[in-house]
């Protein structure tokens, strides 16, 4: 339930709760994604990198878990970007009024890496913050 909360609200993901591990094309879902991570930080954090290529399947799907992570916060942070850039653009409102238009914590990071100045955030943090969020599923999603 956590997942789907975090998800929605927190990075304005659509998430059903139907939906597959595995698309298609075989690509892990964004769900399956976030729930593995959040399930298995420990084993991520402890197991070295070389256990990860002995052939479990398991430790296979974690890898995949993680190594998808980072391409897919980029691509979301891009996605974001030209949302957010647009409803600058046409926006005439006070800043104040314009960030009552961002629903989720996602936008409102992405947001704060489109500000300019010393506070402004870089997609490094803007992921980082997002892997905080995803690693405080780990109490709740079970």
């Amino acid at each position: 339930m956590a997942l789907f909360l975090i998800a929605i609200v927190g990075f304005g993901l659509p998430i059903s709760w139907d939906e597959q591990s595995y698309d298609n094309n075989g690509k892990l879902s964004t769900q399956a994604m976030i729930f593995d991570m959040a399930s298995n930080l420990w084993t991520r954090w402890f197991l070295p990198k070389w256990a990860y290529r002995l052939g479990n399947k398991k430790l296979k799907r974690i890898d995949e878990a993680y190594s998808s992570f980072v391409p897919f916060m980029r691509h979301r942070i891009a996605e974001r970007e030209t949302e957010l850039k647009k409803l600058r653009a046409c926006d005439t409102q006070a800043e104040t009024d314009r960030t009552d238009l961002i629903k989720d914590v996602f936008g409102r990071l992405v947001d704060a890496k489109l500000s300019e100045g010393r506070l402004a955030l870089s997609d490094e943090e803007v992921i980082g913050n997002s892997f905080v969020f995803v690693s405080q599923l780990r109490p709740y999603s079970f």
